[in-house]
Formats: structure tokens, C-alpha cells, sequence
């Protein structure tokens, strides 16, 4: 009974055995491959643009993360690093074992040589985004190509400059014929930007504008009552660098925003008497033709006319700020201001530029408490200069940090 029972179930495990061997095509075709290309361990798989395939920068391994091969240019078709497509990954094709296995690579876009780092664009165009030795240059040019690139981006037009690290030190920029594009927050606050005869960048109607509609410079053409393009979307820093004795007053359009040290060079304006926020502009006008920003911790003053009259050490400039922190850059070279007072509301005062030829006097209104004060700020302001405050706070400053290194100048309102 036994035997009987067991019969059946031999011939059914033959009967399968015999089915499993019909199929006599290797299970690699019908299943995924069980080798993978991969950067040998320690490189990466970016590949210089227009470089020839690198016989020691890709490996075959197996499942097992084994190295089974080194790939070499033989076994490689389809790669091709002469075509415009950067930080992207590409696909080349390897033969190994029968089988096509992928390669993906990428062209590098970043390249760093002694003088620049230059970055490739898919439209075949260069950005300078390191200028090296920025902070100590006091002129530069934007150049035509960067020759140290491979051919054929050694031909390929510098169209923007990104590059970091330039100062105040920076007193003019000389751009190419085909830059369009500039970095607003990287030149120095009294940088003049120079235009190339018949270049992409240029003056258009006494405005200097880049493809972003950033305001890089004003015609020394312009006078009078000055509109600025409505099409205007940022004024930057150094957009007043320019000497003009002629403009009375400029128009911001709504669209505007201004870059918070703008005013810093506005005295180059010399007679500019007023600053104007046009309808749906988010800044507000304030007394004297200044303007001012306004947020959730209240209203600064962002911009101060230069050519205003009045102004003495019994008459200051009075802020109409509603912030905490009184910032003065503004105030630079603005020399009708001599004196000036700042409301209760603010704690804490600062200044980057020096204004020891300006201010003579400051008063100081708040009278619950000290308003702090940097050494490095002080440091901008002129030894003989008069600091007025509440005469219960006199004794307070007099001993507090940062002001007690003038005691002397401090005195009751």
C-alpha cells in the first residue's frame, strides 16, 4: 500500500522535471541584468565637456557590488560630451557579456581656472561666477570669452557676471558686448558700470538695465523730474554711482523695489532734492522728500535727498522711523544734514559708512532705556561728535558699553 501510494507522486515530480526542461534559453534574457556600470570607487560620473571617455573612471559590477570589469572606450557607444547639456544626466551605452548596459554621465557645467570660475550654459553661452582676487580690484572688465575653456566654449560669449567677493574698493565695471545679466548684490555700493559701444547692456533712454530690469545706472543726460522705467524691478546698490548734477527729483513706478544701501551713493546726485513713491508702490514718501519701507516691525528710512536746506545743529533732520534699529548709511556725505534726531522707538543704532563728515550732533529720544550702540559704528562717527539724550539717561550711557569710550561728548537734551 505503501509502494501504490508513492507511485503517483514520482511520476508527477518526473512529469515536472521533464516540463522545466523544455525551456533551454538562458534566464538572463527574460530577467534584469545582473550588471550595473558604475564611477569607480572614489571619482564621480562627470566628465569634462568635450573630453574623450576616461578608460579609468567607470567600472562593471555584479549584484553583489563586485567589480568584474573596468569599461573602456571599446565597449562604449553614444557618449558624447561635446553637446550643450550641463548638470544633467545623459545616457551612453555599454556592451558587456551580450548584453547593452547603461551608462549615465554628466557634462560638467563649473570650471575653475587661475583668474575665473566660468560656468557653460545649454544655450552656449559663460558666466563668470568667480572673479578671483575680487575684494582687492578697483577696476574690472567682464571678458569677451574665457580662453582657458575647452574648444569649442572658448568661443562661447560671457553674458553674466555672479561673481562674489567685490568691495567698495570696486570703482568701475567694464562690461562686454554680450553681458545681459549682473549679480545686484556683489558690486560695491560706488561701483559705476560702464557700458560696451553697441553692447547687449546699454543705456536706453539715460537708464541702465539688465535682462532682470535691475537699475544699474543713471545718464548723466537725465534732468529735472526723473521717471524711472515702469518696467523697473530693482534699484540697486550702486545705481546712483554715477555723477549728475542736474536731476531734481526721481519717480520709483510700483513695480520698483530698491536694494536696502541705494541711498548709500545717492549723493553723487547733487542736486536731488526729492525721492517719490508713485501709486502701489509699496514704500511710503516721507517729510523732505525721503522715502521710507515699511513692514511688520514698522517703517525705516531707505532713501535721503542730498540736496535739502534748512538743516543745522538746532534744526536736525528728524527720522521717522517706527523700527527698532536706527540705521544711518543714508546719511553718507549728505553734509546739509548736521544734526539729527531719532525717535523713542528705537533701541539699537548702526552705521557701515563712515559719517564723520557729515554728523556733528545726534539726539536720542528713547527715554526708557539705553540704545545700544557698536564699537565698529562708533568708529564711523567723528571724535568731536554730540550725543544728546533724556536727562535720566545721561549717567547710563555715560557708564554703558560702546558709549563710554565718549562720555565726555554725552549730554542732557
Amino acid at each position: 500500500m505503501k509502494i501504490k501510494a508513492l507511485l503517483p507522486l514520482a511520476l508527477t515530480a518526473i512529469a515536472l522535471a521533464s516540463c522545466a526542461g523544455i525551456d533551454n534559453e538562458p534566464t538572463s534574457s527574460k530577467t534584469v541584468s545582473q550588471f550595473m556600470v558604475s564611477a569607480l570607487f572614489g571619482k564621480t560620473n562627470e566628465v569634462d565637456f568635450a573630453s574623450k571617455f576616461d578608460d579609468t573612471q567607470f567600472v562593471i559590477e555584479d549584484s553583489n557590488n563586485a567589480q568584474v570589469a573596468t569599461v573602456t572606450s571599446a565597449m562604449v557607444s553614444g557618449f558624447d560630451t561635446t553637446q550643450a547639456k550641463f548638470a544633467e544626466n545623459l545616457t551612453a551605452k555599454v556592451a558587456y557579456s551580450g548584453q547593452n548596459l547603461d551608462l549615465v554621465y554628466v557634462i560638467k557645467a563649473h570650471y575653475m581656472y587661475e583668474d575665473v570660475t566660468a560656468v557653460l550654459h545649454n544655450d552656449k553661452s559663460v558666466e563668470i561666477s568667480t572673479v578671483n582676487g575680487a575684494s582687492s580690484l578697483t577696476n574690472y572688465s567682464i571678458p569677451d570669452v574665457v580662453s582657458a575653456l575647452p574648444e569649442p566654449a572658448n568661443a562661447w560669449p560671457v553674458t553674466i557676471l555672479s561673481a562674489t567677493g567685490f568691495t567698495d574698493k570696486l570703482e568701475t565695471l567694464q562690461l562686454n558686448k554680450t553681458v545681459t545679466t549682473l549679480s545686484s548684490s556683489n558690486l560695491g555700493h560706488f561701483t559705476r558700470v560702464v557700458p560696451a559701444n553697441s553692447g547687449a547692456m546699454a543705456f536706453e533712454n539715460g537708464f541702465l538695465l539688465d535682462s532682470s530690469n535691475y537699475l544699474y545706472g543713471l545718464d548723466a543726460s537725465l534732468s529735472g523730474s526723473v521717471s524711472l522705467p515702469s518696467k523697473t524691478a530693482m534699484v540697486v546698490g550702486c545705481a546712483f554711482a554715477k555723477p549728475n548734477t542736474t536731476i531734481t527729483s526721481i519717480r520709483l513706478p510700483a513695480s520698483a523695489k530698491i536694494g536696502i544701501e541705494a541711498g548709500i551713493a545717492s549723493y553723487n546726485l547733487t542736486s536731488l532734492a526729492s525721492f517719490v513713491a508713485l501709486e502701489g508702490s509699496p514704500y511710503i514718501n516721507g517729510a523732505h522728500g525721503t522715502l521710507l519701507w515699511s513692514s511688520s516691525v514698522g517703517k525705516a528710512t531707505i532713501l535721503i535727498p542730498p540736496a535739502l536746506e534748512g538743516f543745522s545743529l538746532t534744526n536736525p533732520f528728524v527720522f521717522e522711523d517706527t523700527t527698532v534699529v536706527g540705521r544711518l548709511d543714508s546719511l553718507y556725505k549728505h553734509t546739509a544734514i548736521p544734526a539729527i534726531s531719532l525717535p523713542s522707538t528705537v533701541t539699537s543704532l548702526t552705521s557701515n559708512v563712515s559719517l564723520k563728515d557729515v554728523l556733528q550732533r545726534i539726539t536720542l529720544t528713547n527715554s526708557e532705556k539705553v540704545v545700544t550702540v557698536a564699537a565698529s559704528t562708533l568708529a564711523n562717527f567723528a571724535s568731536t561728535i554730540e550725543i544728546k539724550v533724556p536727562a535720566s539717561l545721561v549717567n547710563s550711557y555715560q557708564e554703558a558699553d560702546g558709549w563710554k569710550t565718549i562720555a565726555a561728548n554725552i549730554s542732557a537734551i
